[in-house]
């Protein structure tokens, strides 16, 4: 082989296999065998191992056995194809080989270059690789080859370029032998699910503010230019209302308003922008975090999942969820539980004394009163299994004592039945009210005097005596003048 040749090749494993992608192409020794001394008819294999992307690029592949490598993928589909019309039986075909090596690694549409540029035999797809992410060929004629990535797991987002490699590949060293059992590592930008989570710190009472979580690990890519797109879509359950806008995070930091395009109504979309996409390429490995505020305005069980679309590639979050309650009072009278009583008015409180009590929309002082029938209903409390509320009653229903102390009420998840299955952005079932019965003491009646008693025979025996007094004085008068006639 010619100085020449031995340069160009050089340089075209410079192009293919420097550990960005982890693919070795058409490669070269540092002092090659002197001249093509082939021999016809000897065969060779391929054996492919394919891995997720580092974060850091390993070393330049060599066509060597470099055992198997972390972060293997199964399932990746990889088909081998004879080059036709280069013949590394002569240094022409080597030059050949070289040109079309580094013209197919710098292209910047391979397919268009591979149609324009090489003349295909007929292509032979490799078994899937397996769980230690590794696919081998059967016995191969001596010849250039393209190696292409068919078909690959959902969770792959940028699959390996194709590449060109020569069977056999050129001794590494002087006086080593030709290398007929050939390893390439091409690798895979993978991503994973992202997370959803949800915080409802200070949320109680219908109308009140949770805030929703989705966090994705960005994936590596062996170019940057390889992540093309990358959204993050929430689309909430009727029962929240969007508070926009989200908030966006890279690596804990909030991204610049240039990033991302954030949507201002439901469903949540944020799209980063090229801008955002280099900040993505910057921070592989790291983590991009949404925030969304909503605010509850329905009970039930209210189920929430997002999805990240990169390339193309959707990934959709576990289900997360938030149960909210509506509570029902029912004020009767202590003595006779079936005497239903109106006019009890009631406030709601997350603690036994002090505090604030709950507001609710449409209801900013938070105070209930029971109707006609006795009956007030609370409308919806997060059910979370562990806070306990606190009724308190403002005003007792006339002639009736009102409660010295509030009344605890406990509210989960079992205090309502859900349809199954749970459909996400669907009402989850009906939801039954929670019943809690509080009663009053009726006020005890005064001891006043009786009316028509003792007080009136005095009166009578009074009248009488004066009665008696006044016959006796006319007597008197009457027999004076008598007397004097």
């Amino acid at each position: 082989m010619t100085k020449s040749i031995s340069t160009r090749v050089t340089a075209a494993i410079g192009a293919l296999a420097l550990g960005i992608l982890g693919a070795v192409a058409v490669s070269a020794p540092a002092s090659a065998a002197p001249g093509p001394n082939l021999t016809p008819g000897d065969t060779g294999t391929i054996t492919v191992h394919k891995h997720k992307q580092p974060l850091v690029s390993g070393a330049p592949a060599t066509g060597a056995d470099q055992g198997i490598l972390p972060d293997p993928i199964a399932g990746v589909v990889f088909s081998v194809t004879p080059v036709n019309d280069v013949d590394l039986f002569t240094n022409e075909g080597w030059d050949d080989a070289a040109d079309l090596a580094s013209g197919l690694a710098g292209a910047a549409d391979p397919d268009e270059y591979i149609a324009d540029n090489l003349t295909l035999g007929t292509a032979v797809n490799l078994a899937a690789t397996n769980p230690q992410g590794v696919a081998v060929s059967g016995a191969l004629p001596i010849g250039l080859y393209l190696v292409r990535e068919v078909s690959q797991p959902a969770n792959v987002v940028a699959p390996a370029a194709p590449f060109l490699v020569t069977v056999p590949l050129p001794p590494l060293e002087a006086g080593d032998g030709w290398n007929y059992a050939i390893h390439v590592y091409p690798k895979n930008a993978v991503a994973d699910a992202p997370v959803k989570s949800l915080d409802t710190t200070g949320a109680y009472a219908l109308g009140s503010t949770v805030t929703w979580t989705v966090a994705a690990k960005i994936p590596a890519f062996a170019n940057g230019s390889d992540l093309t797109s990358y959204v993050i879509t929430d689309d909430l359950d009727s029962r929240l209302t969007y508070t926009a806008p989200a908030r966006v995070f890279v690596d804990g930091v909030q991204v610049p308003a240039n990033a991302v395009t954030i949507s201002a109504t439901d469903p949540v979309t944020v799209t980063f922008t090229e801008p955002g996409l280099n900040l993505l390429r910057a921070n592989a490995g790291k983590d991009v975090v949404v925030e969304i505020d909503t605010v509850v305005n329905g009970t039930g069980t209210i189920v929430n999942t997002a999805v990240t679309n990169v390339n193309g590639r959707t990934f959709t979050t576990q289900p997360v969820d938030t149960t909210w309650v509506p509570v029902k009072v029912i004020k009767v009278d202590t003595e006779s539980p079936e005497t239903k009583l109106a006019g009890a008015v009631f406030a709601v409180y997350t603690q036994e004394t002090g505090g604030t009590p709950l507001a609710f929309p449409g209801n900013a002082a938070g105070e209930f009163t029971t109707n006609a029938s006795g009956e007030v209903v609370i409308p919806g409390l997060k059910a979370d299994g562990t806070t306990v509320y606190w009724l308190e009653e403002v005003r007792a229903p006339e002639g009736y004592s009102a409660l010295t102390a509030r009344v605890p009420v406990s509210v989960d998840e079992n205090d309502q039945a859900i349809a199954l299955p749970i459909v996400p952005g669907e009402t989850a079932g009906t939801v039954v009210t929670v019943e809690r019965v509080i009663d009053n003491s009726r006020l005890l009646a005064w001891e006043l005097p009786l009316t028509g008693g003792d007080g009136a025979l005095w009166f009578g025996v009074g009248g009488a005596a004066l009665v008696a007094v006044a016959l006796g004085a006319a007597a008197l008068v009457a027999r004076r003048a008598k007397a004097n006639a």
